[in-house]
């Protein structure tokens, strides 16, 4: 009967007394489950008055105490010398157990929710850190082929200065020697030239002399 405990329902005269009482349990039961998804189980009175039932039973009284929940059977329901129906003892309902059944699958879903969300940050981050440290190893590749290359550039050039400065110095040296050599030309010649000059003058006082 949906939750509800049903009390004192024992065999009926007849099957359709038994039906109208059980067709006014069930009446009952399906406003209380109403009643409980706004907030908890109401007598009869609370029923109506709040429109889960048009008028209260002639056959079955509510009792509600705390979370529990029973219907007791009275006038025409209840069986000859008050027999208990077989099957049918008290059960205590927790009117709150479907919503702490929902409220856990609630906080379930929201703890997956957050871990998923955390697994999706921390691969962001890590994804985030990969690629900075990607960047910082393609940076110092760069950095160092940049200062392979000027140091290249630095040699290549005090190569070329090198070289240069030893043309200059050969250059330098040849053109020492150049200059020697027509410094020792000329002084030679200008030795030939006063020995001529000297050879010539002393034929001259000679043939002067030889005529006297």
């Amino acid at each position: 009967m949906s939750g509800a405990a049903v009390v004192g329902v024992g065999s009926m005269r007849a099957n359709a007394q038994r039906a109208a009482c059980d067709a006014d349990a069930d009446t009952i039961s399906t406003a209380e489950e109403a009643a409980l998804i706004q907030g908890s189980y109401l007598s009869e009175a609370d029923l109506v008055a709040k429109g889960f039932l048009a008028d209260e039973s002639t056959r079955w009284d509510v009792t509600v105490s705390g979370a529990s929940l029973q219907l007791v059977a009275i006038g025409d329901c209840v069986p000859d010398g008050a027999e208990e129906a077989a099957g049918t003892t008290p059960t205590t309902v927790d009117p709150l157990a479907k919503q702490k059944a929902e409220q856990a699958a609630r906080d379930k879903a929201k703890a997956e929710a957050l871990a998923k969300q955390k697994a999706e940050q921390a691969a962001r981050d890590k994804a985030q850190a990969d690629a900075l440290a990607k960047q910082k190893a393609e940076q110092a590749a760069r950095d160092k082929a940049k200062a392979e290359a000027l140091a290249k550039q630095k040699a290549e050039q005090a190569a070329r200065d090198k070289a240069k400065a030893e043309a200059l110095k050969k250059q330098k040296a040849e053109q020492a020697a150049r200059d020697k050599a027509k410094a020792e030309a000329l002084k030679k010649q200008k030795a030939e030239q006063a020995a001529r000059d000297k050879a010539k003058a002393e034929a001259l006082k000679k043939q002067k002399s030889g005529r006297g």
